[in-house]
């Protein structure tokens, strides 16, 4: 598999990569969910997402699709149409955002190596805990 292109993530008002696909969860427990079509090897998923921390909550701010199987769609659309951005609640799990240096690549999903990781543990959109682990020598 290709390395795959990273989600989007603000954290402090800073952006980031994410190297996690929270609106899978999403995705897998709809009944019909949307049939989105990859423009590139490099983004099987078909879409990028965007995030934010915002007190002690992930939210969803945005959507790029690549190329959706059903005219007129927008994302929103999965949400019933809600504007603003929509808090995680249905993602529970471990956000992988690397920073610092690339030190190995892997041409592989999220297999690449960086100086060092953030991992934010999430339950039903809110953070339970953070923690930094370094890969280099920083």
């Amino acid at each position: 598999m290709t390395a795959q292109f990273q989600e989007e993530i603000f954290i402090d008002g800073e952006s980031h990569g994410l190297s996690t696909e929270p609106l899978q969860m999403y995705l897998d427990s709809m009944q019909n969910p949307p049939e989105f079509d990859w423009g590139s090897t490099a983004c099987w998923r078909g879409y990028i997402g965007s995030w934010a921390i915002k007190g002690n909550s992930l939210y969803l701010t945005d959507i790029q699709l690549q190329c959706v199987k059903e005219d007129n769609f927008h994302w929103r659309m999965m949400f019933n149409g809600r504007q603003g951005d929509i808090k995680a609640e249905w993602f529970s799990g471990v956000l992988r955002v690397p920073q610092g240096e690339l030190l190995e690549y892997v041409h592989g999903g999220y297999g690449s190596q960086y100086e060092r990781d953030l991992f934010i543990d999430i339950e039903k959109g809110n953070i339970i805990d953070r923690r930094i682990v370094h890969n280099g020598t920083d």
